[in-house]
């Protein structure tokens, strides 16, 4: 298990959010929900996205949405240390992340009203 080091000052808030998250399973309604956009960007965010990357963690999972607890808002966290089958373009801004000098790897993305464009054909 890869362990995470919460920012100090959102460490009490993460552990409070931690603590009501649950993970949803499949068949559980909730997981058919749209998300809802983030409007609000602040520690409160900050602090739901190092929970969510905790209750991914624990289950040894390479990514989250925020359905997948519970949560109504557009949040994704993905595991970019995982090794991945199929090295295409990973692009965050028009860098590609996966083959990036300026990027440390590895590193968790925290997606917030994330777009994903798949280019047809």
């Amino acid at each position: 298990m890869i362990r995470r080091i919460c920012p100090p000052e959102i460490c009490e808030q993460t552990r409070q959010i931690l603590d009501r998250l649950v993970l949803k399973t499949y068949g559980n309604p909730c997981l058919r929900t749209f998300a809802e956009v983030v409007k609000t960007f602040g520690e409160n965010l900050e602090a739901t996205c190092w929970a969510m990357l905790g209750i991914m963690d624990r289950g040894n999972g390479i990514g989250l949405g925020a359905q997948q607890v519970g949560l109504k808002e557009r949040i994704c966290i993905v595991d970019t240390s995982c090794q991945w089958d199929n090295q295409k373009l990973v692009e965050l801004d028009g860098k590609d992340l996966l083959h990036s000098e300026e990027i440390v790897q590895p590193f968790p993305l925290f997606l917030i009203n994330a777009e994903i464009n798949c280019p047809i054909g």
